[in-house]
């Protein structure tokens, strides 16, 4: 439970408003009156031991035989050594202080976005990018360290980047001390995908590896837009690594970024140095830019053909699996002047348009019934939207839930519902395959208001008024199948493959022309 907007901490920080709240802490923005700056606080509060009465005091119970004051006394001794770093990669900590039966830090407010939002909103970054903000996060993990601070929760919400790629490594709040050589009793905290196989323990030993495995991961979210899979997933799932997923990255990067990633902590890289070293070894010392070798591409492909792709498709879904299905792009024909003195065209209704020998629905699907009138499941939160994936069950959604995004935007369907025996197009009309969507006319897809977005397996909402995913009829492998992917900033279609839990638009075809006049 945060604090209430307008509530004042120690008679100068008035709350504007909470920023986010994670295992150990919730994050407000705060203006500090006597300053007359704004900045950020974070307060002690332990998700799941911690509560506030309405006097905003905090009341938290032990978590095993450790007491909140034990934490407390942590969090401001840290605090007070995060002071004392002047390191431009690290958030500087301005104050601390107890109040409301808790304790506070007050840090530096800083200015722009979460390396997550980033991705989510642009893609997967450029190879060059991802080390140049990776060997800044290094060397403030290399301060870091040296003073036996653990980090404990690196993550693309975590890095804040402005607009000159300068990055801040925020939220402390899960630091803890570390011993070389030492098993020390831990809370178990985490952040799924980006949190090592020792955080999952109590007891397990912890070292600079420990950040080393949550960059990784966060370089690896970099490279493709994917929430990798938790080291316990990875036991009985593959772990695809970045290349693999993104072709625009080589393959010596992916291996570094794979070793940090290591679930044996044996076989990663052991010091912010030591990884540091390895990206710098990949850097070819001409231009600003750290460029990469890159392995050589497939005879016939082309560099540039696939960063435009792939600026399509990986940057579709933030957490969805997808493979791109190569060099595809989509051409538009213009026919409606020779083809229409050919043949005999049938009335238009409203919503639809003529293109070749088709008839395309122009809004998205609504349908809340399989074509033989039973009702498709309706997903109405995160959980349920998920365990549909899970079950390979069809379900449907509006974005974010809401049903006011429906009359503009459609509703978003997942594989099942679409590949569904019952049928989701109604009677006379099908769901387009790949050959239908080469003879699509721009028209179909820059109607205003139809770019729905999409949702990942996990049930988190992307893109919505910026791009469109629609499914495909075909299914490309037991986890996948085909989709076609438009920017409302573009004009090329691009056909690529996607995890077959996520939810896509759906649009409508048939054939209509009969005969010749």
């Amino acid at each position: 439970m945060s604090l209430p907007i307008k509530f004042t901490l120690q008679s100068r920080y008035e709350i504007v408003k909470t920023l986010g709240q994670g295992g150990f802490g919730i994050t407000y923005e705060v203006f500090d009156s006597k300053l007359e700056q704004t900045v950020c606080v974070k307060e002690l509060f332990i998700s799941g031991s911690s509560t506030r009465g309405a006097d905003a005091i905090v009341n938290s119970a032990n978590i095993g035989k450790y007491t909140f004051e034990y934490f407390t006394e942590r969090f401001i001794s840290e605090a007070r050594k995060l002071a004392k770093f002047n390191h431009p990669n690290i958030v500087r900590v301005l104050d601390v202080f107890q109040e409301n039966n808790t304790a506070y830090i007050v840090m530096d407010f800083a200015v722009g976005s979460t390396l997550k939002e980033i991705v989510l909103n642009e893609g997967p970054f450029q190879q060059e990018k991802i080390i140049r903000i990776s060997l800044q996060i290094l060397s403030a993990l290399e301060i870091i360290h040296k003073n036996s601070i653990l980090h404990r929760d690196i993550k693309p919400d975590n890095l804040i980047i402005d607009s000159d790629d300068r990055v801040v490594l925020i939220d402390f709040g899960s630091a803890r001390e570390f011993l070389d050589n030492e098993t020390m009793a831990q809370t178990t905290m985490l952040t799924e995908g980006y949190a090592p196989i020792e955080q999952y323990s109590s007891r397990s030993k912890m070292g600079p590896y420990t950040d080393l495995y949550s960059l990784g991961a966060t370089m690896y979210f970099a490279a493709t837009a994917i929430k990798p899979i938790t080291p316990i997933d990875r036991q009985n799932e593959q772990f695809r690594m970045c290349h693999e997923l993104n072709p625009n990255i080589s393959t010596q990067l992916s291996s570094a970024i794979s070793i940090a990633m290591e679930i044996d902590v044996e076989n990663r890289f052991k010091s912010a140095i030591d990884f540091r070293q390895g990206l710098i070894s990949l850097s070819s010392k001409k231009g600003k830019g750290l460029p990469i070798e890159k392995e050589p591409t497939e005879r016939g492909s082309s560099e540039s053909a696939k960063g435009l792709q792939l600026r399509f498709v990986l940057a579709a879904i933030a957490v969805i699996i997808l493979t791109v299905s190569g060099n595809l792009y989509l051409d538009y024909f213009n026919r409606k002047s020779s083809l229409s003195d050919e043949l005999i065209q049938p009335k238009l209704k409203s919503g639809e348009v003529r293109i070749g020998n088709q008839v395309w629905k122009i809004d998205n699907l609504v349908a809340s019934n399989f074509n033989n009138g039973e009702l498709i499941p309706q997903a109405k939160s995160m959980d349920e939207w998920s365990q549909a994936h899970r079950d390979k069950t069809p379900a449907w959604c509006y974005y974010d839930n809401s049903a006011s995004n429906a009359s503009s935007y459609g509703k978003l369907y997942n594989w099942f519902a679409v590949s569904d025996e019952r049928g989701l197009a109604p009677s006379g009309w099908r769901i387009p395959a790949a050959d239908d969507w080469l003879s699509v006319k721009s028209e179909i897809v820059t109607v205003p208001n139809i770019f729905g977005g999409g949702r990942s397996p996990d049930g988190t909402f992307a893109f919505q008024a910026k791009k469109g995913f629609w499914w495909s009829s075909k299914k490309e492998n037991s986890k996948n199948s085909k989709f076609v992917s438009l920017s409302q900033n573009s004009d090329t279609l691009t056909l690529g493959t996607v995890i077959k839990g996520a939810g896509l638009s759906v649009r409508l075809v048939k054939d209509e022309f009969s005969a010749k006049k």
